[in-house]
């Protein structure tokens, strides 16, 4: 895990060696405005969002024992408050779950109402509010720029909205059968479905071609 760098939080944080290494966040008075304006919204059931911590990620008190249920799946630990205006947190962004049929009129309302915010549909009828300007792009960017690994060297993988903005920036970019459109219309190769473990195979080919070039340099010298 030393060797990896991963990139968090929709681009929000990236984390090398265990640490982060880069982080941005919402203010509190940001977040607290975004809280006021789900706990009123036309699209979502009442109190379904989640605000993601550095510490810890926190879901209102009367939000339902299936929706932590759910969302303990990707995050943890989760604790429940009454006022988010006592959470003492540094908070990277806000998740919103939504029905898929209502999840892009959803995600337009919230841009429209808070101007300074983005979200952005990330899979599982999930909306994710950052910070306008920060994507995985973001994050991608920040580690090429500290290994001096220029766009055209980089090679990603990605199935849905929250990918295009990296889609855009890398060399090579690869979606599978079962991505949205938008990424398959601007990817460089479309593979089978990530049901097939499509993804595994294609790098596994890849260490596999490495491993041959390797033995074709030694065999040469």
């Amino acid at each position: 895990m030393d060797k990896i760098m991963m990139i968090a939080e929709n681009g929000c944080a990236v984390i090398e060696k265990g640490n982060l290494a880069f982080e941005e966040h919402l203010t509190k008075e940001q977040f607290l405005e975004i809280v006021s304006l789900l706990q009123n919204n036309p699209f979502s059931q009442k109190h379904e969002y989640l605000l993601s911590g550095k510490k810890a990620a926190y879901i209102h008190k009367d939000a339902s024992k299936e929706y932590e249920n759910y969302i303990s799946q990707f995050y943890e630990p989760i604790i429940r408050v009454k006022d988010f205006s006592v959470v003492d947190d540094l908070i990277f962004n806000i998740i919103v779950n939504f029905q898929d049929k209502i999840l892009s009129k959803a995600n337009e309302w919230i841009n429209q109402e808070i101007p300074y915010v983005t979200a952005i549909t990330t899979g599982f009828g999930i909306a994710n509010i950052v910070i306008k300007g920060l994507s995985k792009r973001t994050g991608l960017e920040y580690i090429c720029k500290q290994l001096d690994i220029k766009p055209e060297e980089v090679l990603v993988f990605g199935d849905n909205l929250n990918d295009y903005e990296m889609f855009e920036f890398a060399g090579t970019k690869i979606a599978p059968e079962n991505a949205r459109k938008q990424l398959k219309a601007i990817a460089s190769e479309v593979i089978a479905s990530h049901e097939t473990a499509s993804v595994m195979t294609y790098l596994e080919n890849i260490c596999k071609d490495l491993e041959k070039n390797d033995k074709k340099s030694t065999i040469r010298a």
